[in-house]
């Protein structure tokens, strides 16, 4: 079995937008702004659906790319031009768009100019504003269940716990996020991600359901009392004669 060891490597952020999941490290003895011990408190967003869908709208006509790197979650860093020009081509048109939230997540559907069906799924920011994590096509098929979602979602969480690479990866996804490289690049920077080093120290944390709908589910992962993260999986297409995939994208930080 492979084990995800504690091998240094930085999470590089690949070419799809979803390439890195996670934050700083934070301390683990952290105070309120009084000075008290810091309390389990859950992040609460400061816009609706409808400011999201205004952003996106602004940020897919403006005459540059700033509107767009405005947008993406803050864990991504900098984005060169070329990735932004490639992010801005995916909201291209950005036609009869419809979202939803789900507490720390949320997905917003539209239309591309060509009539293509993508959605965009978004985690909540320190700024307490959603962000994008990825877009992806809306993925063919019927939609999937709450409980094949929550079922892979305890699993990952487990995974990342006991180092079990080979679970990881069968309940991660290959194209985008997290996932993205061969085998042993995926299990050296799944080791060193904050959220799985964390997981480590913390026998009680679980992936919490938030919602979603059937091509996406979001958790909250809370490792510490100061480190709170949005889980955010997706169906996948099935592969030729098997069933649909649940698997992991990206976990990002909400704090």
């Amino acid at each position: 079995m492979r084990r995800l060891t504690c091998a240094a490597l930085l999470c590089a952020c690949l070419a799809s937008i979803a390439a890195c999941g996670g934050g700083g490290d934070k301390t683990s003895a952290t105070t309120s702004a009084r000075g008290g011990p810091a309390r389990n408190v859950d992040p609460v967003a400061d816009e609706s659906v409808g400011n999201v869908i205004d952003r996106i709208r602004g940020a897919a006509t403006a005459s540059d790319c700033e509107a767009v790197k405005g947008l993406l979650h803050s864990t991504y860093g900098q984005v060169s031009e070329p990735t932004c020009q490639a992010i801005r081509s995916q909201i291209d048109g950005f036609q009869d768009p419809r979202g939803k939230a789900y507490k720390t997540g949320a997905v917003v559907y539209y239309r591309t100019a060509t009539g293509k069906r993508r959605m965009i799924a978004l985690a909540l920011d320190a700024d307490r504003t959603y962000r994008i994590g990825f877009i992806r096509d809306v993925p063919g098929g019927g939609g999937g269940s709450p409980r094949s979602f929550s079922r892979n979602a305890q699993a990952l969480v487990r995974a990342m716990r006991d180092g079990d690479c080979d679970a990881f990866l069968s309940l991660v996804s290959r194209t985008d996020g997290v996932g993205v490289g061969n085998d042993e690049q995926v299990c050296r920077r799944a080791s060193e991600l904050p959220y799985r080093r964390e997981l480590v120290g913390n026998a009680a944390a679980r992936a919490v359901p938030l919602g979603g709908d059937g091509n996406l589910a979001f958790f909250k992962l809370r490792t510490r009392p100061d480190a709170y993260y949005t889980m955010i999986m997706a169906r996948e297409a099935p592969r030729a004669g098997g069933s649909p995939r649940f698997v992991l994208v990206t976990v990002l930080p909400a704090d």
